[in-house]
């Protein structure tokens, strides 16, 4: 089990105003915000933030202050999904990145998916292959 500092954090987290209450994608003001972590998941619920346009639209918003951002595990598909208007392409094209292999996202699926079903599967396509076309070329 976890350490007893780390149980003692996280029970404090819990019971954090902030936890509590948590403000809405639509409330974020991207200006307040020295920096940007886009967790990421595989679970299914983890599409309704994944595909949020809300999401992408203050990702975007952040992007143009040339703040650090960071994504975890399927997070980087906001950033893949993220569009700048000015540009009409991702804010990852061009870029370098690193992201989710698919050979490892494949084997969690087909190691699983007998017992677990699709839940490694969030979408039809891999994670590398949306990151990939949003750099904006094949191989990188």
């Amino acid at each position: 089990g976890a350490e007893p500092l780390a149980k003692q954090m996280y029970f404090e987290m819990q019971n954090d105003p902030a936890f509590l209450n948590p403000i809405t994608w639509q409330s974020i003001e991207p200006e307040e915000y020295g920096g940007l972590i886009l967790p990421g998941g595989h679970a299914s619920g983890m599409r309704q933030y994944l595909g949020s346009k809300v999401v992408q639209y203050k990702v975007a918003q952040f992007w143009q202050l040339d703040r650090p951002i960071g994504a975890i595990c399927h997070g980087v598909l906001v950033l893949a999904r993220t569009i700048l208007p000015e540009t009409g392409k991702s804010v990852l094209n061009g870029m370098h990145a690193t992201c989710l292999p698919e050979f490892m996202e494949q084997t969690a699926y087909f190691s699983t998916c007998c017992c677990r079903g699709r839940y490694y599967r969030t979408y039809k396509r891999t994670v590398q292959d949306e990151v990939v076309e949003a750099l904006g070329r094949r191989g990188s």
